[in-house]
């Protein structure tokens, strides 16, 4: 036959030893929340680093594009072509797209951009980080890559881009975009290369 033995000294000593457990593993635990925010406040610093970094190579490309139209105004349909109207109408069609200043050759600037943005335009613009704007002349395009160069020249210092080697990416890796989509300045995305 067991007894128990219900002495308030077993109860205290029962109640020390689960709170000496609870506080060490309570310790272990806050020491482990105090890494895990310090790696994640490590872990932001260096994405802030590295976007001021590239912010400034990465600039907006403005196109401006003169379109000739045939109009038919809704008229037409219901009374037919009037004979005096003049049925070409022009407008300019606008585009932007994002671009990385990708080398320098003296006081000429050369920026990588996307083919679909500046194939048939007819004036472009490169807009920096800075609100300094030049005027570019596309240079090289590669359609079947959605590849364009423009040139930019300028006696004023552009920053450029410290391009790195591709070949060295791996699957997991994280990365971050950077660019100007759909006229949103200088926006900001990490993610992991898959």
């Amino acid at each position: 036959m067991n007894r128990r033995i219900n002495s308030p000294l077993k109860k205290g000593a029962a109640l020390l030893l689960t709170l000496i457990i609870t506080l060490s593993m309570g310790g272990s635990l806050f020491a482990q929340q105090s890494n895990a925010m310090d790696m994640v406040e490590s872990y932001q610093q260096v994405l802030r680093e590295a976007s001021q970094k590239v912010l400034p190579v990465v600039v907006e490309v403005v196109t401006v594009q003169n379109v000739t139209q045939e109009f038919q105004s809704p008229f037409e349909f219901f009374f037919g072509t009037p004979p005096d109207g003049d049925r070409q109408r022009e407008y300019q069609r606008r585009g932007l797209g994002s671009g990385i200043i990708i080398r320098s050759d003296g006081n000429e600037y050369y920026v990588a951009t996307n083919n679909h943005v500046v194939s048939d335009a007819d004036k472009i613009t490169i807009n920096l980080h800075d609100d300094r704007s030049y005027d570019g002349e596309l240079v090289g395009r590669d359609p079947n890559k959605d590849l364009a160069l423009i040139r930019v020249e300028t006696r004023d210092a552009l920053p450029v881009a410290t391009l790195g080697n591709s070949d060295e990416l791996q699957v997991g890796d994280l990365v971050l975009a950077v660019g100007n989509p759909l006229g949103f300045e200088s926006t900001v995305t990490s993610g992991l290369v898959r």
